[in-house]
């Protein structure tokens, strides 16, 4: 009995000595499951951070050539205005004859306005001229299917006035024949 006292008394003490460590390794678990949570967290946001790098790189790769697009288009510009202000300078100071002065002007409207864009090769007057010549046609046209309803019309009144009379004639025809009988079914009773 003895022997099973001290036994108990011993597993006693190991059971209690083991207690906080069974407690321990519940709270180091939980610990490690919040660890891990958290990591699953900032891998996520680490991902989501990532692939919004990425987007701003390509996006800031895609404005860069934008940019460049439009210091090309710049340049051409300043170089088309260069030259505008050379044609210009030279037109005033060296052709000292201003009658020949419209010409060499509609030379730079088509070399500096135009450009070369087909079918506007025209000054705005003449484009202008154009309209109102497009417009008057329609006028003319306008007037001339008028003129020819206003007939049309007047043809078709006569027409049906020739046609009233006609059936005018034939009912006032058809009274008298049918008088003209019964005068002679009378005379004939």
């Amino acid at each position: 009995k003895k022997f099973k006292v001290v036994l108990d008394k011993q597993l006693q003490e190991v059971t209690e000595s083991l207690q906080p460590r069974e407690e321990l390794i519940a709270q180091l678990s939980g610990h490690l499951r919040e660890m891990e949570g958290e990591f699953e967290r900032q891998l996520t946001e680490q991902r989501a951070m990532d692939s919004e790098q990425a987007q701003k790189k390509h996006q800031l790769t895609l404005l860069r050539e934008q940019g460049k697009t439009l210091k090309e288009v710049v340049a051409d510009k300043d170089r088309l205005m260069t030259r505008y202000g050379y044609d210009l300078n030279s037109l005033v100071n060296d052709q000292p004859d201003t009658n020949l002065w419209p010409a060499e002007i509609r030379r730079m409207y088509h070399t500096y306005v135009c450009d070369g864009q087909a079918g506007e090769d025209r000054l705005p007057l003449e484009t202008m001229q154009k309209k109102m010549n497009q417009v008057e046609r329609r006028v003319a046209s306008l007037k001339s299917r008028e003129t020819q309803m206003r007939d049309k019309a007047k043809v078709d009144v006569q027409r049906k006035a020739h046609e009233n009379a006609q059936l005018v004639n034939d009912v006032n025809r058809l009274r008298k024949d049918k008088m003209t009988m019964q005068t002679e079914l009378r005379a004939l009773k």
